[in-house]
């Protein structure tokens, strides 16, 4: 579907539907841990929300304004608003967390006070560009982690892997694992791939599509 004016509209009619309602994010420099000390998969955790079904309905709203953006997860837009000028983000926390491993990690952090308010804003910029291009300026940067992931996958694409595991076995020692299992409980992208090689190769092929990269050859992977 084309991505013009009216799609924005549309959009921002969504998000206008949940006024009245608090929402509020709180965005991490280091994504927080859980209770056992190991790390959430996102930088953004809730604040402040009326309940799960529209949290949900809020989500769904994001996550479509992303998609139209070229990305695959709401955050995109939630990056885009701290990005965004009008909000005036700001960093007014510090923590510090022990991981499971015992490493310390400290992490800064900032609110978005009314997430829905923003997005409303920032839909009637969208719809008044008519192009997403032109705020090629201020789209939100891909985590390093994870951009260097992406490279990595990109290089060895090159090489015409035969299979899953030579991808995995290509990234030991070159990037660093995503918060994402099997690879974050096993500490490593073989020993991920080994623990739950269903769950790898699952992550591996959305990976891979996402980047567009050239199918495997055909046979066991």
């Amino acid at each position: 579907m084309p991505v013009d004016g009216a799609f924005w509209r549309s959009l921002r009619e969504d998000f206008e539907s949940l006024q009245g309602h608090q929402f509020s994010l709180i965005w991490n420099s280091s994504p927080p841990l859980s209770f056992t000390g190991e790390p959430l998969d996102s930088h953004w955790s809730w604040l402040q929300f009326p309940d799960d079904s529209l949290k949900a309905r809020l989500s769904a709203i994001a996550l479509k304004g992303a998609r139209a953006l070229g990305y695959d997860s709401e955050e995109a837009w939630y990056d885009l608003l701290r990005t965004s000028g009008f909000v005036r983000f700001q960093l007014s926390g510090s923590t510090r967390q022990r991981r499971s491993d015992g490493v310390m990690v400290d992490s800064t952090s900032g609110q978005i006070e009314d997430v829905v308010k923003e997005s409303i804003t920032l839909c009637h910029e969208l719809e008044g560009t008519q192009s997403p291009s032109r705020l090629a300026g201020r789209q939100p940067r891909r985590n390093p982690k994870y951009a260097s992931i992406d490279d990595n996958l990109r290089k060895i694409a090159q090489s015409h892997p035969s299979s899953h595991k030579a991808v995995f076995q290509l990234l030991e020692g070159r990037a660093r694992i995503p918060n994402a299992e099997p690879f974050r409980s096993a500490q490593g992208w073989c020993a991920g791939f080994a623990k739950n090689p269903v769950a790898a190769r699952a992550w591996l092929s959305k990976q891979w599509a996402r980047l567009k990269l050239p199918p495997f050859p055909r046979g066991p992977k």
